[in-house]
């Protein structure tokens, strides 16, 4: 598996994804959307054609 590459553009707060789940979805479906909390990554969101690849590599 290669290593994410994270662009700063990607880092999304919790209370912002709370706020606006549709726009951070929508750009769920081009790039991974990586949420924080407390200065510290606690999930990423990815599209779900992503998701079955991450699957299938098991």
């Amino acid at each position: 598996m290669q290593p994410v590459k994270i662009d700063p553009r990607n880092i999304i707060s919790a209370t912002s994804v709370q706020k606006n789940w549709k726009a951070v979805y929508d750009k769920a479906q081009k790039a991974p959307q990586f949420v924080t909390r407390n200065n510290k990554f606690e999930l990423v969101i990815l599209s779900y054609a992503e998701y079955c690849q991450l699957y299938q590599k098991k």
